[in-house]
């Protein structure tokens, strides 16, 4: 059984103990284990439940699937230079997510911290990195040089400029990402390849890029034309899914002429 729990339902646990005047440690600890591997986190101060009791501290600290959810960019947020003074506490939570893959967002700004290994000091398990340039035309500073040996998942939104320059990606990372989403039809080609399974092109961010910019998301680079849509499924033969937002080939009549 597959259940997801709410935070939130996780604290009338305890404080229904409280007022019956019941120690903490009355959930068998097997019980307790099923219970935090199903809950939801709703936000950093999810990590509050590791102040309950040493044994909620000491099972939470073995639960690797709620410091994975911990981690997501919905719950804890979009990492920015800002949380470079968190970077202790950050770390600590993906060491806990240890052996399960996690995946993280950041801002073009942090991307520098994290390379030096100030917010998150292990990237040897992120699977699934979404990536924000908001109001400017670069990845980061150091992207390219981040090595993502279990990345397959990448997703990149910049908010009012095209990029200049396309970044140098490795091609072993190219050519295992699986899913790829971005509003920059600039970045497609750089990022597509063999294994390539689902790709996303337009502005239909997701409410996490949304809320960490403030504002609407529209295609920052020119239409797709129809060649190079035919260029870019060329270079992905496992394509499953292709998702096209606003940036549909423009048609050219000369085209049905040929």
């Amino acid at each position: 059984m597959n259940t997801c729990i709410a935070f939130e339902d996780v604290l009338p646990l305890y404080e229904t103990q409280l007022v019956h005047q019941q120690s903490t440690t009355c959930f068998p600890p097997r019980l307790l284990m099923y219970v935090f591997r199903c809950v939801s986190p709703d936000g950093r101060r999810s990590i509050t439940c590791t102040h309950v009791c040493r044994l909620w501290r000491s099972i939470i600290h073995a639960v690797s699937e709620f410091w994975v959810k911990l981690l997501d960019p919905d719950v804890i947020g979009v990492l920015t230079s800002d949380d470079e003074q968190h970077g202790p506490i950050i770390s600590e939570i993906v060491r806990r997510s240890s052996p399960l893959t996690f995946g993280i967002g950041m801002t073009h700004d942090c991307v520098r911290l994290v390379k030096d290994g100030r917010v998150v000091d292990d990237l040897s398990r992120l699977s699934t990195l979404c990536l924000i340039s908001p109001d400017y035309p670069s990845l980061g500073d150091g992207f390219e040089d981040i090595l993502l040996p279990s990345l397959d998942k990448l997703s990149i939104w910049c908010a009012k400029h095209s990029f200049d320059n396309a970044p140098k990606v490795d091609g072993p990372l190219a050519s295992r990402l699986r899913s790829f989403q971005t509003n920059c039809m600039t970045l497609v080609n750089h990022f597509v390849g063999l294994q390539l399974r689902e790709l996303s092109v337009g502005c239909a961010a997701p409410s996490t890029v949304r809320r960490t910019c403030g504002a609407s998301f529209t295609s920052c680079c020119n239409k797709y034309a129809n060649e190079d849509l035919l260029y870019t499924l060329q270079r992905c033969p496992a394509l499953e899914v292709l998702r096209l937002s606003e940036c549909l080939p423009l048609f050219n009549p000369n085209d049905s002429e040929s």
